[in-house]
């Protein structure tokens, strides 16, 4: 029989808070990395569009065949790490997500926090 640990609140909020440190910091290398050749970043935001735009179709052809599907914070996690505009493009042009409230909320966040943090970076 396996042992059950409790899970400390305390250690959730740390880990949460250490995502989020790594994002931004994932964020200010993107940045950095745009001044010195924006080559690369175009190049990046293009594939990582089209992989989430892909995995939006991946994950609506699997539930309409009810194989196994593809985590729900996968999908976020691409749009999160730029991927947001292929994300938004997949759910509509797949018509998958459209009725969870919190893809339709979320995904077009993102790329406005995105929006608004590129636009913050280039104004400072």
């Amino acid at each position: 029989m396996r042992q059950r640990y409790a899970k400390s609140p305390k250690g959730d909020a740390f880990i949460g808070a250490m995502k989020i440190d790594l994002y931004f910091c994932y964020l200010k290398y993107a940045a950095s990395m745009l001044q010195d050749n924006p080559l690369i970043i175009i190049c990046y935001l293009l594939i990582i569009n089209l992989l989430a735009f892909t995995l939006f179709g991946i994950d609506k052809r699997r539930a309409s065949q009810h194989r196994y599907r593809i985590s729900e914070a996968a999908l976020f996690s691409v749009a999160l790490l730029g991927g947001s505009i292929g994300a938004w493009a997949g759910m509509y042009a797949f018509r998958h997500k459209t009725a969870h409230w919190y893809f339709v909320v979320g995904i077009p966040l993102i790329l406005l926090a995105q929006i608004a943090v590129v636009l913050w970076y280039y104004l400072n």
